[in-house]
């Protein structure tokens, strides 16, 4: 068996020229690897559009919308605080995922360091829900009867605190992990009525603009220390944007005298030129797959066309064309297999090289998105199959009617 399946390979796989038998091979890895980046990329501004990944996506922004002041906010609280319709009617708006209040303490805070020269600042507190968070530490909770606080820092707070406070108090300057070493003495509460908490750094934001502590310590804090009523309306949100693109929402808040962090809007133009760049790729990963398909179609056959002496030899020595079918086909879905695992070794160092581009701008993307690779290998090796078959019977069929018209 083993001398048959070497005179086979030596008359039917050998019998081309080896440039033409390699040319096809390297163009099947070629037009692989290509279609597995292209896919990769098209996977990765996916992430960045739609949220696919942890980090902030270029499609959904998070903006905090407070309400203008006026002269009259002096008299009544509630002209700067956001009713119940007010917040439904905000979360009907298309451009708008999801709202929340951002609930906040109503008495006085400082926060005390007692290291070194040591400093104390007026501070107030705030907490949103879970889902809102971006950089969500994993002890993120507090139990009544804890004396310890963890509290998430906005992350423009330390770099005011570096490049202004300190400098101006004469004050120690800290990097991001030695500033959430420190034990900060959080003093709550009115003369009357006033209690010391510790309190540290678990981690920072690059969204949420002020200092967060557990929603669960706030509502005790409140509950513990104020001694006015309880506002339950309030006076800023935390709105997810389906697409900061969308230019009615702009017009929705100069409308009703809605302040934000317009800057949000400014991304617009980058995230719609991402956009298109996004759909691009996809409609290009479309046709190298025609084209792939196309190839297959053509190339496999240049690799099949033995000479009708060859086949005449073959015949005459006793093989069916069955048995040149199944052997044919065993020998080349191996080559094919082996091309395609090279094609998706190139595709993951691609990916490796994208993903290191991609730290030096601060994004974050999977080092190998294996269901998106997965896929396209299913895809490929099932074209891959049909294309072999119908190659082999093809060209065997024609090689062996020629071979009985020239009899």
């Amino acid at each position: 068996m083993e001398v048959s399946h070497k005179i086979l390979t030596k008359l039917l796989l050998r019998s081309n020229h080896h440039q033409r038998r390699w040319s096809v091979w390297l163009l099947l890895i070629g037009g692989l690897w290509l279609l597995f980046s292209v896919g990769i990329l098209w996977y990765n501004f996916h992430g960045l559009l739609f949220g696919k990944y942890k980090a902030d996506n270029l499609r959904s922004s998070y903006i905090n919308l407070t309400k203008q002041a006026t002269n009259s906010s002096n008299d009544q609280s509630s002209v700067t605080t956001f009713s119940h319709e007010e917040i439904m009617a905000l979360q009907q708006l298309k451009g708008i995922e999801d709202v929340a209040g951002v609930s906040s303490v109503q008495f006085p805070v400082i926060l005390r360091l007692n290291i070194g020269s040591g400093f104390m600042i007026p501070i107030y507190l705030e907490s949103v829900p879970d889902r809102f968070i971006d950089q969500l530490p994993e002890d993120w909770y507090w139990n009544p009867g804890n004396k310890e606080v963890p509290i998430l820092l906005y992350r423009d707070l330390l770099n005011s605190y570096n490049n202004g406070f300190a400098l101006s108090q004469n004050l120690p300057q800290y990097a991001d992990t030695n500033f959430k070493q420190l034990i900060f003495d959080l003093e709550l509460g009115r003369p009357d009525n006033k209690e010391t908490y510790s309190a540290h750094i678990m981690g920072y934001s690059d969204r949420i603009t002020g200092i967060l502590v557990p929603p669960s310590f706030l509502e005790f804090a409140n509950q513990s220390f104020s001694n006015i009523p309880l506002k339950s309306q309030p006076s800023k949100l935390i709105i997810k944007l389906r697409d900061p693109s969308d230019g009615t929402l702009q017009g929705y808040f100069k409308q009703h005298h809605y302040i934000t962090n317009a800057g949000v809007f400014n991304w617009s133009l980058l995230r719609a030129s991402t956009e298109v760049v996004y759909w691009s790729l996809g409609s290009i990963l479309l046709l190298i797959l025609v084209v792939s398909m196309y190839a297959l179609a053509i190339l496999f056959p240049s690799l099949l066309y033995p000479k009708k002496q060859t086949l005449s030899l073959l015949i005459e020595m006793g093989y069916s064309p069955s048995s040149l079918y199944v052997f044919l086909y065993r020998k080349l879905i191996l080559y094919s297999i082996f091309c395609l695992i090279l094609a998706v070794v190139l595709s993951l160092f691609t990916q490796f090289l994208i993903e290191l581009i991609a730290a030096t701008h601060q994004l974050s993307l999977p080092s190998y998105p294996i269901e998106l690779l997965a896929t396209f290998v299913g895809i490929s090796t099932l074209l891959m199959i049909i294309f072999l078959k119908f190659s082999i019977n093809r060209t065997l069929a024609i090689r062996i009617k020629m071979l009985w018209a020239a009899k």
